[in-house]
């Protein structure tokens, strides 16, 4: 099969010296490109850029031709969908997937009517699938996601309540693919040896880094660790956050960490902290778990953290001070039967290799069917 990616902020999730944030959805075109070549499929992926030939790397080739500036409202037809044509028929593309709500989700269906392939829409966050609240900027972006949305051959959820939500707010039939883990799951559940609370995410405010710094106020002799950079968007908010993380005594910010060194990152860690108000399924939360770790988190997909034991889950500032004070007190056969059951979780729903004949599957199907 020939996939096509439809992914502009993906960089520098794709290529070590591409400088930007890189968030839970290019991780996880990362992740599906990886698995799917490895299995012998081609894999393109278009990132923002003006030119420049198509650069190798393990998730397929990368093609810097997505045109960021252009005329308002003009641009949506020229240089942004032309560009994107041109992709496609270039690579010979038979599929293109397209993660998170955005204006890309239209202009990704459209064009792949014009060229008589397959569009998939892969659900980022839950607020993809609340309308209104779609975290996209301009009024026409919403009615592109949303028509894009309608026209997707397939929709991909991560979770059951997303699966939900497509059905009773938009009719949608989706398909559950749980997100890849960031490698090969360990043989043996792996205990933390780190005594470091983790917070790492993009610094914008639907991420809540105000609770983490109200947190590390109150938990004054614990360590903290704090990596992410800056969404685009959010440069200015994010600048003012940064200052306070490097004011803080115990708070250690590192700025944007690249994906290949997160393990190590999160081995240093005994607790990985989430005070989002909106997540879809964040990889975060599978890379504690691969190292054994818990989740104490204001999201709670699918009702795992509460119902799994795999952490804790709470609404409030003071449910997370309550909720850590308990995790920092575990005794050491509480944490290691925590990680065993992380390990058990992970392998029964988020095994690559499973997760790779789902999407092999579904996207042969879709390119198989007849037009």
């Amino acid at each position: 099969m020939r996939i096509a990616v439809l992914a502009p902020t993906a960089a520098p999730a794709l290529i070590r010296e591409a400088a930007g944030a890189v968030g839970g959805a290019e991780r996880q075109i990362a992740a599906l490109g990886a698995a799917l070549r490895a299995r012998g499929h081609v894999v393109d992926i278009m990132v923002a850029g003006d030119s420049g030939p198509p650069r190798e790397c393990p998730a397929g080739r990368v093609w810097p031709r997505y045109p960021l500036g252009g005329v308002p409202l003009i641009k949506l037809i020229h240089p942004k969908s032309s560009a994107l044509r041109r992709f496609l028929l270039d690579c010979r593309a038979g599929a293109l997937l397209q993660r998170g709500a955005a204006e890309l989700t239209g202009l990704g269906a459209f064009a792949c009517r014009r060229v008589g392939i397959p569009f998939i829409f892969m659900v980022a966050s839950n607020r993809d699938l609340q309308p209104g609240r779609e975290i996209v900027p301009h009024p026409q972006d919403h009615l592109l996601y949303r028509a894009g949305l309608r026209r997707a051959a397939a929709v991909v959820a991560q979770t059951e309540a997303q699966v939900r939500r497509l059905r009773e707010r938009f009719g949608i039939a989706a398909t559950l693919i749980p997100s890849f883990p960031a490698g090969d799951l360990p043989a043996a559940p792996t205990h933390p040896a780190g005594e470091a609370v983790l917070w790492g995410g993009n610094l914008r405010p639907v991420k809540r880094p105000e609770w983490l710094l109200a947190l590390a106020e109150r938990f004054a002799t614990v360590p903290f660790i704090v990596y992410g950079g800056a969404a685009p968007g959010h440069e200015a908010y994010a600048r003012g956050i940064a200052e306070r993380l490097a004011a803080a005594a115990n708070i250690e910010y590192l700025g944007p960490v690249a994906p290949e060194d997160l393990p190590g990152l999160f081995r240093r860690a005994r607790v990985f902290l989430n005070t989002s108000q909106s997540e879809g399924f964040p990889n975060t939360f599978l890379e504690a778990w691969r190292q054994g770790m818990p989740v104490l988190s204001t999201v709670d997909p699918d009702g795992l953290l509460s119902a799994g034991g795999l952490g804790a889950a709470v609404r409030d500032l003071a449910g997370l001070e309550t909720a850590l004070t308990a995790l920092l007190t575990e005794t050491p056969a509480e944490r290691l039967a925590r990680a065993d059951r992380a390990l058990s979780f992970l392998k029964e729903r988020h095994d690559p290799a499973v997760l790779a004949d789902r999407w092999e599957g579904l996207l042969t199907g879709l390119i198989n069917r007849p037009a």
